[in-house]
């Protein structure tokens, strides 16, 4: 029976490889070829109205990697066409991705894909265009739209790429109504917001699976109905009753609080209002801008402008700004919270480039001068450079310029850098904190080691830590830091002064002004003694460094950098030797040594028994060293003699533990506190150190920021939210910010001759902790001259005191003359 089963089997099996094998030619055309022909193929665009193809992106995937279509080819064999996860019961899944379960080819690519390897089965679709995208696509789902109509709705299946009238004549058929006194309106939550365009379709607005919408009749009079006769009624919704000019309420997309909040404040931009309520802007409209997004975000934008101060609509729908901006910065594509401050300078960006009207395509948006004579460098018109590429009511309000100033400290050559900017992001001027005890290290052989311990307002920024050391040993030096294990010997070099464990120490190493193509290597000092009647090399110092002139030298060229770094040792001891362990090693040291009594000492690379060949790599975190160390053997025939060398420099160590501070950390600080922070000069130095182009080398520099000039309206960016490479938090600290800033001491420009102003107007909120927080925004209201709370539908009036909150985030002050 069972061999039976078997043969039958066999059979079978047989009989499915001839079909197969029919299906697939004995010859294919070369890798090449294959890619020629498809990629001709796909340059051709699908076209609306003919048929298209789905084909398993898996499947498509494997063929590209085995012919080399985008990379080298792999010449793994490509089994047949296979759809077949693509399908449950004959028909497409609808859960189905594009380009992550399937990708759409027109008829000409499946079809020379199935001459070539057969297989199936064909899912062949209508594709259909997207008038707004200039894009063709295949729904592969219709999805249902809700329509209501007075006292009923009805669900209609109808594709997203269709244009919306022909969805408002079926709705009007179904419901016996006039198309001609009925628009279409989204009534999401059934509240009714944003009119749809007729002449545009529901993937313009965002709308892909479903939908609820209202078809709505005008009044006899020919006036349409006010929203609180179609709003939901109750308690939550009292709040909304809200229909004067800008006091709307923007709804709750999931997860989009960090979306209302931007809005609101943007919109409530008066010096943009006469602009975006009119016809002002049509004239910048630039659709051809490839930085922009064709001029739909700045439309969707404006629509909301117009709503915000014209529509009597309590509610407004942010969907379709949403889903413009999420197809050109995917972070906002989906429905994850996202930061507040980041759209900002994404929406602001595009917006601008959709209303650019300079076609100057400038890549690099910043200028520099390298006159000498400051005075003269103050009269050059770095805006009116940058307004000629940058000419939008975005540029005309938010943009304006900061102004770098860099001094080297060699040469002392300045250098000015003017940058734009949208938002000022000032760090908070947080409490001195202290950093990790660490070993510091002179280059200086004879100069005393020190431990230190400092207190910083950022304890683990290494430039910071910089400064500190400099500071207090009243010397500018460059230094880099490694952390080293307990019972090791290699070193870790860093980037922050953070260890990774208890286990671990931190050294600060001094280094020379050097050459580019220099790097730095750790050296092991070691001498021989006599240990249990043999002779064993006994470490004195880990802690050394030797600078080579480049990574790739010989053996010669290691000796000769080693014997120059030592040489100061060989001369006699400056005083008398107290430490134990050094007064044992020359006890013990071994009488012979296996080189000539003239070699002071013997360098080697260090290097494992399975190596066979090494070199000074340099560090991926510290490029200026290398984590291949150098041992250093010292001639005990010239050591043990104390005239001839001077071991009291490995016995010079000064604990320097700093003292507590005695002041009381302050609870809050003055956002003049975070600007003069802003404007503090900080050094460049070690991994951040500055290339000057009159030294042609990294050299030690200083850094000073000022604000150049100010714009219209100034956003301020409070920098609450810390991170490291091991933790991150929300600094919660309060800053206490005026009504009226006066920014006039901080402008270095012409404009600072004249009072600089700005009165608030806008405040964000972030409640909560860094991982789960909510928005917020609190909007003084120029026409009513009162303040109101927004949090998304909701819009309550509060108290003057109410707008200098311990939970600002991002702050909007508007130019007073």
């Amino acid at each position: 029976m069972n061999e039976m089963f078997n043969r039958k089997s066999r059979l079978c099996i047989e009989k499915v490889l001839r079909i197969v094998e029919k299906m697939i030619p004995s010859s294919l055309p070369d890798n090449a070829e294959q890619c020629q022909i498809i990629r001709n193929l796909l340059d051709s665009s699908l076209i609306p109205d003919s048929d298209g193809y789905l084909i398993s992106t898996k499947w498509f995937n494997q063929w590209k990697e085995s012919v080399g279509f985008n990379d080298v080819a792999t010449f793994s064999k490509v089994s047949p066409i296979d759809n077949s996860l693509l399908t449950v019961d004959d028909h497409v899944r609808a859960d189905a991705i594009n380009g992550v379960d399937y990708e759409i080819v027109s008829e000409a690519v499946y079809n020379k894909l199935f001459e070539w390897y057969g297989g199936g089965p064909p899912l062949k679709m209508p594709i259909e265009g997207d008038m707004n995208h200039e894009t063709s696509d295949i729904i592969v789902k219709i999805p249902q739209i809700d329509i209501f109509f007075r006292d009923d709705h009805h669900l209609f299946e109808y594709s997203p790429l269709k244009p919306i009238d022909g969805l408002k004549r079926i709705a009007c058929d179904y419901f016996k109504a006039q198309e001609s006194n009925t628009r279409i309106c989204d009534y999401t939550f059934r509240i009714r917001s944003t009119e749809l365009k007729e002449n545009t379709n529901l993937s313009y607005y965002g709308f892909s699976s479903e939908a609820t919408l209202l078809l709505e009749e005008q009044n006899s009079d020919g006036t349409w109905p006010e929203p609180s006769s179609l709003a939901k009624v109750g308690e939550f919704w009292t709040s909304l009753n809200r229909s004067d000019p800008g006091m709307h309420g923007l709804m709750n997309i999931p997860n989009g609080c960090y979306l209302n909040v931007v809005l609101q404040c943007l919109l409530h931009a008066y010096p943009l209002i006469p602009t975006f309520t009119t016809n002002e802007w049509k004239p910048y409209l630039n659709v051809s801008n490839p930085r922009g997004t064709k001029g739909r975000l700045a439309e969707a934008f404006i629509e909301l402008y117009k709503d915000m101060w014209e529509s009597k609509t309590q509610v407004l729908s942010p969907r379709f700004f949403k889903s413009v901006i999420g197809q050109y910065r995917q972070i906002y594509e989906g429905n994850d919270q996202n930061d507040a401050h980041e759209l900002i300078t994404h929406a602001l960006e595009l917006i601008h480039e959709d209303l650019n009207r300079s076609r100057i395509i400038n890549n690099d948006e910043s200028t520099e001068s390298t006159i000498n004579d400051e005075s003269v460098v103050e009269t050059v018109s770095s805006w009116d450079s940058y307004i000629k590429a940058n000419d939008s009511p975005i540029a005309d309000t938010f943009h304006a310029m900061f102004r770098s100033r860099i001094d080297c400290h060699k040469c002392n050559q300045p250098r000015f850098l003017f940058d734009p900017y949208s938002t000022i992001s000032l760090a908070l001027p947080l409490p001195l904190q202290k950093t990790h005890q660490f070993l510091f290290v002179p280059w200086d052989l004879k100069q005393p080691r020190i431990i230190m311990q400092l207190k910083l307002n950022n304890p683990t920024l290494l430039t910071e830590v910089t400064d500190g050391i400099c500071e207090k040993l009243k010397k500018k030096m460059n230094i880099i830091f490694a952390e080293h294990q307990n019972n090791s010997i290699e070193l870790k070099w860093l980037t922050s002064l953070e260890i990774s464990s208890r286990d671990y120490k931190i050294v600060a190493f001094e280094i020379p002004p050097h050459q580019p193509e220099s790097i730095f290597a750790q050296t092991r000092i070691m001498a021989p003694i006599l240990c249990s009647n043999r002779c064993t090399q006994k470490e004195i110092d880990p802690f050394c460094l030797v600078e080579l002139p480049s990574p790739d030298v010989d053996k010669e060229a290691i000796q000769e950098a080693c014997e120059k770094r030592f040489a100061p040792l060989f001369s006699p001891s400056s005083g008398e030797i107290v430490n134990p362990k050094i007064k044992e090693i020359i006890k013990n040291l071994y009488p012979l040594q296996p080189y000539d009594d003239w070699q002071r000492l013997k360098a080697k690379i260090f290097s494992r028994s399975y190596e066979k060949q090494v070199g000074f790599e340099r560090d991926e975190n510290v490029s200026i060293a290398t984590k291949r160390r150098i041992d250093v053997r010292l001639n005990s025939g010239i050591i043990r003699d104390t005239s001839k060398f001077e071991w009291t420099a490995f016995q010079q160590v000064i604990n320097t533990v700093e003292a507590p501070i005695e002041s009381t950390p302050s609870t809050f600080f003055t956002l003049k506190e975070c600007f003069d922070l802003f404007v503090h000069e900080e050094q460049l130095q070690d991994t951040n150190a500055h290339f000057c182009e009159f030294c042609q080398e990294y050299v030690y520099a200083s850094k000073k920021i000022d604000i150049w000039s100010a714009p219209k309206v100034l956003i301020i960016h409070l920098k609450r939210f810390q991170c490291t490479i091991y933790n991150k938090k929300k600094l919660d600290v309060k800053v206490v910010y005026p009504d009226v800033l006066d920014l006039t001491h901080y402008i270095v420009g012409d404009q600072g001759k004249d009072p600089v102003r700005y009165r608030l107007y806008g405040i964000i909120e972030h409640i909560g902790s860094l991982d789960s927080g909510h928005y917020d925004t609190i909007i003084y209201h120029h026409q009513k001259d009162k303040w109101y709370k927004f949090n998304d539908q909701s819009v309550q009036i509060i108290k003057k005191g109410k707008a200098h909150s311990q939970d600002a985030y991002i702050l909007f002050y508007v130019r007073v003359e």
